[in-house]
């Protein structure tokens, strides 16, 4: 077995493997841009998949790796949670024409996602961290629920990515920043679940542990507004401040003829 496969299995053993070299992985990664690479697009695709356990290693094998304080620690932030990129989509028009549609422009609801959060350089994962949970949420909920809880975890516990998930643009029109409808769908969530719960017995089980999940969440609601607040108010007073005239630009531009 060469060296190259010796790290992928190291990095990679396989759902259920009993070996974890998380650690060792840890200190390798330090100031090593291509094995950091390495683990952050495996521990992305172990985020993709679509169940419970696999989903949890990905989490804590994240939290670990985001923690590594070196001279690629940004690089790491942003392969991890992706980069926010205009959706786009071709208009095919009648006569045969067609353009492409950037953003809002290529949305048909207020609730479409005109915004992609893209992750760099990783063949086969379009995704970061950010735009699968837009993919989970409204079909794989309780995924969502447990990289949401997760990601607010993060954000209590370190500013940096706290700061950087807040600057994010908001996924759709709805929202403002990326953060803004973290706890307003984490009580949307609360609801449906209790009320199934009351009719679906086979799946009590499963619905205790969303349960548990939303609540941590909310636990947590509290530290991260007063976190995020402080910054929340810089940007009204910027806002405030600024001029009508700033925004023509943005009233007049378009990106097709």
């Amino acid at each position: 077995m060469s060296h190259k496969d010796i790290l992928a299995k190291m990095i990679d053993p396989g759902d259920g493997a009993s070996v974890d070299f998380s650690e060792l992985l840890i200190d390798m990664a330090k100031d090593n841009l291509k094995i950091s690479k390495k683990m952050a697009k495996t521990y992305l695709k172990g985020l993709a998949k679509n169940q419970n356990e696999p989903c949890l290693t990905a989490l804590r094998q994240i939290r670990a790796f985001l923690k590594i304080d070196d001279s690629i620690k940004t690089q790491r932030r942003e392969w991890i949670f992706g980069i926010p990129q205009l959706a786009s989509k071709i208009n095919y028009r009648a006569g045969g024409g067609k353009k492409m549609q950037y953003g809002a422009e290529a949305t048909d609801n207020v609730s479409d996602d005109y915004v992609k959060f893209l992750t760099g350089g990783f063949k086969g994962v379009p995704n970061g961290y950010l735009g699968q949970m837009m993919n989970q949420k409204g079909k794989m909920d309780t995924q969502c629920l447990m990289c949401l809880r997760a990601l607010i975890e993060m954000m209590v516990e370190d500013d940096e990515i706290a700061w950087y998930i807040f600057n994010m643009p908001g996924p759709s029109l709805q929202s403002a920043r990326f953060t803004d409808w973290f706890f307003n769908y984490a009580g949307d969530m609360r609801a449906s679940t209790m009320k199934q719960q009351q009719t679906q017995y086979s799946m009590v089980d499963f619905y205790k542990i969303r349960l548990v999940i939303i609540e941590a969440i909310f636990n947590n609601q509290e530290k991260l507004e007063a976190k995020l607040a402080p910054w929340v108010q810089d940007q009204k007073q910027k806002l405030d401040g600024m001029s009508d005239d700033v925004f023509k630009a943005y009233k007049r531009q378009s990106l097709y003829p």
